[in-house]
């Protein structure tokens, strides 16, 4: 009988718990201030964050480029658990002999994603990184450094949580928890405590008998966390167990199984070792059972048991989730080495109901559309290089809104596992395309059209969803050639026979299947789709659906991708009598498809180019906390580089020349991507009080600091 109460007692303190009153901010809200004094205030909450994944981009890094890390870390709101507070970034670059840390910045849009950027390193520099995420509580999820090894009386690579009751009232003193940690080896858990008081008492000295106790969850198998003690695996330290129950002080039981066997978990071979201080517990991975993730959650739980009629109350110290795992790679030593591709490609119509107002001119006042001349669509272009997925999304829209990119990629990532920073999403700026969607562009787009916006999203994501479908083996290549006749400044005024800077180069970049069957065209070029003016009341892709047209008579089955590139000052261009409205768009595109089969057939692809790929969060209002995202990516000899605007050609010259002198020839400037901060166009115009200054969103210098960070990208793809 005396047994089966110390049993019951030690489930006992497991079961009993209460809740605290949460604490408000002050003013009205009550607070009960003296929870935070309480041994066990968030026991309930077990739930420690989830850190769901971590990307690095690029993959393969240079010695010159910053590395991004990415973390989507997440509070299970469905679960007990309590408010991610801080993520963390460790790194280290002599094997783990020091490690720097640096808390990582929550991303603007969305709430769960969390990045940081690790310095440049010299080739050859063996980098090791994880990642570390503390609740509002304390309780920490960690991945590990390393495995986990003795020296002496020292042990290397464990991660802890501190105990944060620095002055605990209810704990007695002598076996209050400070800290919290755990790691593994090939074989082990290891796990550690360190105490206040003598941890190798487990006496009964007048105020009870003192037990050290550890749920262990496997969270593969244990997804409940602490609900179901019974039948956990517990890590103890209870000298009681021994005097009461026979078996050894320390082991690896169930509650359940305790009484009936006195054993512990077969196969764990729990090892003990004791300091002044603390408790070193070692035992085998094996027997809890086999993890896929990688995940264990540990608590230490502590009490003082002073008789069968009263409970010393007894505290979880903060939980310990750790993941198995860390991330390392090695600078490259020379230039991006060649990688083979794989591609697919789809499209999607984005096309609104009939009545929605176009937007590009405000002149329109948000009239309803009256037809479809032509259906506004969005391509998407999935690239495997050699394992790192990236994506071009290109649609007949006016602009893209950051808002509107950073959900479209955190579904694609939810949807295919691509990861959210290697989305690219641009947008053609056709001015007969849908208005309806964003109410900052009522002005140019009419008021929003309920549920629109949020239609248009899941095609987004759907057409992506079917080209990662379509994967499969490709040979890519890129070209350039020049239609002048097609492009006109439209600051200076002129056609293109006009001394005013213009930028006649069109770049395109094949993607063939291993056959040699075009299967995307990507082509980047700079005008405005401009041709139909703020009278049009249909619903047109203007020249780039036009020239997609054309495209799949050229070469059937491929599909046409347009990314407008230096469009601030660039307006569309006719040479001769094109007839005027859709007559002109379609003479623009069966020029625009003529010069890109003469560009195509002049293309050698190849299954393997030199590949990098490079995300960069900009921050570009900092006094209102307001970011871009821009990319910078190679294939083969060419650079593509992102501007979240509408660049002035002056802008993009000397990114290209940057980039021919680090012996890239052809660079695409893909406008209009990611995000829509207006014009971007040099000081000098600026301060000339032009048109597109009204709509150069942040200030005089924002098209040099635009331009700086193309550079600065650029120089960082070989």
């Amino acid at each position: 009988m005396k047994k089966f109460m110390i049993a019951f007692t030690v489930a006992a303190l497991f079961l009993t718990s209460h809740s605290a009153f949460a604490a408000g901010p002050g003013g009205e809200i009550p607070e009960f201030k003296e929870a935070n004094r309480a041994p066990y205030p968030s026991f309930l909450f077990d739930k420690t964050p989830d850190i769901v994944s971590v990307v690095q981009t690029p993959a393969r890094p240079l010695a010159n480029q910053n590395v991004k890390i990415t973390a989507v870390v997440k509070r299970d709101v469905n679960r007990a658990s309590l408010p991610v507070k801080t993520v963390s970034l460790f790194y280290s670059s002599n094997d783990g002999a020091s490690w720097e840390k640096i808390e990582m910045l929550r991303s603007d849009t969305d709430g769960d994603l969390y990045l940081a950027y690790l310095p440049t390193f010299p080739s050859g520099t063996k980098v090791t990184y994880y990642v570390q995420a503390i609740d509002s509580s304390g309780s920490m999820t960690s991945e590990v450094p390393g495995m986990a090894s003795m020296d002496g009386d020292n042990i290397k690579n464990l991660v802890g949580v501190t105990d944060v009751d620095e002055d605990d009232q209810t704990v007695p003193a002598d076996i209050d928890v400070q800290r919290l940690e755990a790691g593994y080896d090939e074989s082990n858990i290891y796990v550690r405590l360190v105490v206040e008081g003598k941890p190798g008492k487990g006496e009964i000295n007048g105020r009870g008998m003192y037990v050290y106790l550890m749920p262990v969850l496997n969270l593969d198998i244990h997804g409940g966390g602490l609900a179901s003690l019974f039948d956990v695996p517990i890590l103890a330290y209870a000298p009681i167990l021994s005097s009461y129950l026979g078996v050894e002080p320390q082991g690896l039981f169930r509650l359940s199984e305790l009484l009936a066997t006195k054993k512990s978990i077969p196969g764990s071979d729990v090892k003990l070792k004791k300091g002044a201080h603390e408790l070193l517990l070692r035992f085998k991975r094996v027997a809890l059972g086999e993890s896929k993730s990688g995940r264990f959650e540990i608590a230490a739980l502590t009490s003082a048991i002073k008789n069968m009629d009263g409970l010393l109350p007894w505290e979880a110290a903060p939980f310990l989730t750790i993941y198995l795992r860390n991330h390392e790679y090695t600078v490259a030593s020379t230039a991006p080495e060649p990688v083979a591709f794989k591609a697919g490609v789809a499209q999607i119509d984005i096309t609104p109901p009939v009545g929605t107002p176009l937007s590009g001119y405000g002149d329109r006042k948000g009239e309803p559309s009256k037809g479809v001349h032509d259906p506004l669509m969005a391509q998407a272009l999935v690239l495997d290089a050699g394992g790192e997925k990236i994506v071009f999304i290109t649609a007949d829209f006016f602009y893209i809104r950051r808002n509107f990119y950073k959900t479209v990629a955190r579904m694609i990532e939810e949807e295919t596992g691509i990861p959210r920073d290697h989305v690219m999403i641009s947008a053609s700026h056709s001015h007969s395309s849908s208005g309806g969607m964003f109410p900052e562009l009522a002005l140019l787009g009419g008021a929003v059209s309920p549920g629109l916006l949020e239609a248009v999203e899941k095609k987004f994501v759907k057409v992506t969803v079917d080209a990662n479908k379509k994967l499969q083996p490709a040979k890519v290549g890129v070209g350039m050639g020049e239609a002048p006749e097609l492009t006109q400044n439209r600051r200076e005024g002129g056609g293109s026979d006009s001394s005013a800077p213009t930028d006649p180069e069109l770049r395109v970049l094949r993607v063939d299947d291993l056959k040699g069957k075009p299967i995307a065209v990507l082509y980047n070029f700079s005008a405005h789709p401009t041709v139909l003016g703020g009278s049009n009341r249909l619903f047109s892709a203007e020249f780039p659906g036009a020239t997609r047209k054309e495209v799949d008579k050229l070469f059937p089955g491929a599909i046409a991708l347009f990314a407008n590139s230096c469009l601030g000052n660039s307006g569309p261009n006719c040479p001769g009598d094109c007839g005027g409205g859709f007559k002109t768009i379609e003479k623009q595109g069966s020029l625009f498809a003529d010069h890109i089969k003469q560009i195509m057939n002049g293309i050698k692809t190849s299954e393997k180019a030199p590949f990098s790929f490079i995300s960069q969060e900009i921050m570009i209002l900092p006094d209102l906390d307001m970011w871009t995202t821009m990319n910078a990516l190679r294939i083969g000899d060419a650079a593509f580089v992102t501007a979240p605007g509408e660049p002035y050609v002056e802008i993009g010259f000397p990114v290209k020349a940057a980039s021919k002198d680090m012996g890239l020839p052809i660079t695409f400037i893909l406008g209009n991507t990611n995000d829509g901060v207006g014009y971007i166009i040099p000081k000098e115009w600026y301060d000339k009080h032009v048109y597109e200054a009204l709509f150069s969103m942040f200030g005089s210098t924002e098209g040099e600091f635009v331009r700086d960070q193309m550079i600065r990208l650029v120089k960082q793809l070989k």
